[in-house]
């Protein structure tokens, strides 16, 4: 290891628990679970390959915690003690090769993709989705608990599976973020209005999992720094949000942003601002500034996610102490081994172009038989076709 690389491969913990390195593997959706949610082989070998490729954390991508919160076909779930015997082998095979692993907990709520859930949608409020155009029911406050109890019950069910800690998903216009949100949540009770409101269904989600479970294992959250949205989560907001969260008892923030609804204003359509190319270290890290504001304010471990790409920006974030960890979705797709290369010395950076093109496009209907080969670097997949 040369010194260039000393800090992205030094050690950090997050509550107790200690993390190899800096590099960590962002939660996304695998489409390798069975038609039931179940975890499958094919679902352990993805992430055997992860661990093996160097990763210091791994966020297992987003399991829902009821079946009306699945977004898409082929996800894993966790609403049910019988998904814990599966989910105990992603674990050990990840602990197997010395990498830890948190586990996503989840909603689509109202954000329901092709081959999602086919029930009854529910949201905070009766807001039709700008991508599928359905109209969700408003939960009520009987929902609101009931749904909150399958979060904990989540939390409970990866921490008897050994799961090293646990992440809830309050980004990326899903249920919590949806709460979070103005835009979202225009309820006029004690779940909405104001901030300290909106902030109520996600601290009543960790308020029971500390009752459940109390801190043997690390509660950490994925939210928004900005909604992308001029009636949504802005900068001021969340810096206020992630304050409460920390005080609530949050071991861990990862700084992410953008909503779906956001996405439909692009052409082509475009997940802002993580769908453009990165083709220089200044398009990279465009989260690195909402993780610089938070830093200012909470003193819990940040995590950035959004666009990193090479070694260089990973020791620039941890070196001016912007974030602790630097987090990796599609690079992790195309590149699962890059944290090895990057220790060994053998390259500086990602073969990720971020075009984008992670085997399929959830927001088109897509038969089951295409789900099923998973999630993939279709660019690599071109890239090998050529030379053959």
């Amino acid at each position: 290891m040369n010194i260039m690389n000393k800090m992205t491969f030094s050690t950090k913990k997050i509550g107790r628990v200690a993390i190899k390195n800096r590099l960590v593997r962002s939660a996304t959706y695998e489409a390798s679970a069975s038609t039931s949610g179940y975890v499958t082989d094919k679902l352990v070998a993805f992430y055997e390959k992860l661990a093996r490729g160097g990763a210091g954390l791994i966020i297992k991508g987003f399991t829902f915690v009821q079946p009306n919160g699945r977004a898409f076909p082929l996800m894993t779930g966790i609403h049910d003690d019988s998904y814990i015997a599966g989910l105990a082998k992603i674990a050990k095979i990840i602990h197997e090769h010395d990498s830890k692993v948190f586990l996503q907990l989840s909603h689509c709520g109202r954000e329901v993709g092709p081959g999602g859930w086919d029930g009854e949608i529910i949201a905070p409020s009766p807001l039709p989705d700008s991508v599928s155009k359905k109209m969700p029911r408003k939960m009520t406050v009987d929902d609101i608990k009931e749904t909150e109890r399958a979060f904990v019950d989540g939390a409970r069910r990866a921490f008897e599976a050994d799961y090293d800690g646990v992440q809830l998903h309050g980004a990326h216009g899903y249920l919590i973020n949806q709460f979070l949100s103005p835009h979202s949540n225009k309820r006029s009770d004690e779940y909405g209005r104001t901030l300290e409101n909106r902030l109520r269904f996600v601290l009543e989600i960790i308020e029971g999992i500390q009752e459940e479970i109390g801190k043997q294992i690390p509660l950490s959250i994925k939210m928004n720094a900005v909604d992308f949205l001029s009636t949504g989560i802005q900068e001021i907001e969340a810096v206020k949000m992630a304050k409460t969260l920390e005080k609530a008892g949050i071991d861990a923030i990862e700084v992410s942003g953008g909503v779906w609804d956001a996405a439909v204003k692009f052409k082509p359509f475009a997940f802002p601002p993580e769908c453009r190319r990165i083709r220089s270290i200044e398009e990279e890290g465009y989260h690195v500034e909402h993780a610089r504001l938070f830093r200012q304010h909470v003193k819990v471990p940040l995590i950035v996610v959004g666009g990193i790409r090479r070694l260089e920006m990973v020791e620039t974030v941890l070196r001016e102490n912007i974030a602790d960890f630097c987090s990796f979705s599609r690079p992790f797709i195309c590149e699962p081994d890059f944290p090895n290369k990057w220790r060994e010395g053998k390259s500086n950076d990602c073969e990720c172009i971020s075009c984008n093109k992670c085997g399929m496009d959830v927001t088109k209907a897509i038969s089951l038989q295409e789900q099923y080969l998973g999630v993939r670097c279709l660019y690599k997949e071109k890239k090998s076709r050529r030379k053959k």
